[in-house]
């Protein structure tokens, strides 16, 4: 036993120290990066003046930070070792969500914390919860099967604001629709939803459970974006159980909601729900696809679908007020090029000078804002070629003449792909390819003792016997390009 102790011992120390030692090591070695560009598709000189940034890693304890301009041959990095190991930021989408909630239960919010203390109004569909109450006996347990249009006219929703701050914890808000925040919004008229609501009360009289059970017939596709001083938010309801609900009228739009006073982003968010409004309305059963928001520029972009059509809608905003100054015509030979299979919008981006949409199959359409003006790129595109760009995880730089996209060929290399277009389609397309020397100390990190064996990857990415967990942080953290 004591042996074994000993042994124990020993590794936990020898560790560190092996890794300390092997950074030592490593460090003389450390700016012999080499950057190898292979040219597969047209003339490398378009690409010139194209500078590439990546981060690259080998089990989070050797970092590279490595720049190189296409055509320069020179590579500049930066080493970092890390014994004990790098943490990475995660990846965080801040979003706002209006829902029907059908399936829901004291034990999920709090369990035996509802004794003596049970108020409806904090739960979803209280009218109902509070009927059911009203009906239950002290000592009783009692189960019922309601029409949810017996009790409302509108969906009840709850509202659900989700923000991730910048020490990497969460905010978290409800809201329901007791509290009256949203009497004249989401005005979602009711269809034949059935509820089974179980409810049981001690001897005492007080709810020590209550359990609700149904299936609604409507959900919703959310969309948001936000600034500094306040967020937009709208919904689209992806299936309609009968006509009566495409009736939303003027409820149905984009909302805006100020942050309350002496509150900014990252700061404990929370939304003035007093002051929210609709900021511009929305033709109902028009669907809603995606949304972005360029507030050096006063612009909200929404992306929207009609009848297998694609348009980019561009407001300009004032205060969190819009105006529709745009509607382009951005796709509109999906369900044709692919003969009846549609793929689907996997990303919306924006930068100053444009914006990017790529699709599922890596087909993409970029608009070019030129001052008060947009104007659509669409390319010709050899899907065979570009079929390379992660369809949602893909970086991309713009000089007023040439768009540059890149991505990591896959998480467990250092190739990055990367291609140049022009307004009459691709100019350039290569694998840029990092390679490490590590010397003769290779072997003390991996099996094998050649270059690059020991497998440095994109961070967050850790390989092991087996496999590798996927990348989880923003890929802009850890890819870059831009224009000389």
């Amino acid at each position: 036993m004591k042996k074994a102790l000993c042994l124990a011992l020993i590794l936990l120390i020898a560790g560190p120290v092996m890794f300390v030692a092997g950074g030592f090591w490593v460090d003389n070695k450390k700016d012999d990066v080499v950057i190898t560009t292979t040219t597969l598709y047209g003339d490398s000189e378009e690409a010139a003046g194209l500078m590439l940034r990546m981060a690259s890693q080998w089990q989070d304890q050797l970092i590279w930070e490595t720049e190189y301009t296409l055509g320069s041959g020179e590579t500049a990095s930066n080493f970092i070792f890390s014994s004990w190991g790098k943490d990475w930021p995660k990846t965080a989408v801040d979003e706002i969500t209006v829902d029907y909630i059908t399936n829901w239960g004291t034990d999920d919010v709090g369990g035996n914390a509802v004794r003596g203390s049970f108020d409806p109004e904090g739960y979803p569909m209280s009218k109902i919860v509070q009927a059911v109450m009203d009906r239950t006996e002290p000592g009783e347990r009692r189960t019922e099967t309601v029409m949810l249009k017996d009790y409302y006219e509108f969906y009840p929703l709850e509202f659900h604001l989700q923000e991730y701050l910048a020490d990497g914890q969460t905010l978290e808000v409800y809201y329901y629709e007791s509290k009256g925040f949203f009497a004249d919004f989401f005005q979602v008229p009711v269809g034949d939803d059935i509820e089974q609501i179980t409810l049981e009360k001690d001897f005492a009289g007080d709810v020590t459970d209550v359990q609700c059970k149904g299936l609604s017939g409507v959900s919703f596709h959310n969309l948001s974006a936000f600034g500094q001083q306040g967020c937009y938010h709208a919904f689209y309801l992806e299936n309609w159980e009968n006509d009566e609900m495409k009736g939303l009228g003027g409820t149905y739009g984009i909302y805006y909601y100020p942050y309350i006073e002496d509150t900014n982003r990252n700061r404990g968010l929370t939304v003035d729900l007093e002051q929210a409004r609709i900021v511009s309305s929305l033709e109902s059963g028009i669907e809603l696809v995606d949304m972005a928001l360029n507030e050096s520029q006063d612009r909200l972009y929404l992306v929207t679908k009609e009848e297998n059509v694609y348009y980019l809608n561009v407001f300009e905003s004032d205060n969190g007020s819009l105006a529709l100054s745009q509607k382009l015509l951005v796709r509109s030979d999906l369900m044709e090029r692919y003969d009846g299979y549609e793929p689907w919008l996997a990303q919306l981006s924006v930068q100053e000078n444009g914006v990017l949409l790529v699709w599922q199959d890596g087909s993409f359409v970029f608009a070019v804002s030129n001052g008060d003006e947009m104007e659509v790129w669409e390319p010709e595109q050899f899907p065979s070629i570009q079929s390379f760009v992660f369809p949602s995880e893909n970086v991309w730089s713009f000089d007023g003449q040439r768009l540059a996209l890149a991505s990591f060929a896959d998480w467990s290399s250092t190739s990055v792909n990367l291609a140049v277009y022009t307004r009459a389609g691709l100019v350039w397309y290569g694998i840029c390819e990092a390679w490490y020397d590590v010397g003769e100390h290779s072997s003390d990190f991996g099996d094998e003792q050649e270059i690059n064996t020991f497998r440095i990857s994109p961070p967050g990415t850790v390989i092991r016997n087996q496999g590798y967990r996927p990348r989880n942080i923003p890929v802009e953290e850890i890819l870059g390009i831009d224009w000389e």
